[in-house]
């Protein structure tokens, strides 16, 4: 496995946000939706593109804009800022 850095775009009742966070995961795409489920508080109603999704209980839509791998050297780092 391996560590992805991941920002998300939040769409809050007209409102934007952005949201960065550390995901360990098989693959790019596979971090992205781990990512929104972890933000998540109710079912996700994902998109057919598998990388923006709503969830229902909120209302919050999400989307990833993108997707970086960690270089192990750069993890404590990374860590110490999120």
């Amino acid at each position: 496995m391996e560590h992805y850095f991941v920002t998300l775009f939040v769409l809050v009742e007209g409102y934007e946000k952005w949201k960065n966070c550390l995901v360990k995961a098989d693959s790019e795409e596979s971090a992205s939706r781990q990512a929104i489920e972890t933000d998540c508080n109710g079912e996700i109603e994902w998109n057919s593109n598998s990388i923006s999704a709503t969830d229902s209980a909120t209302g919050m839509e999400y989307s990833v804009r993108k997707v970086v791998l960690v270089k192990p050297e750069h993890l404590d780092v990374l860590k110490q800022y999120l």
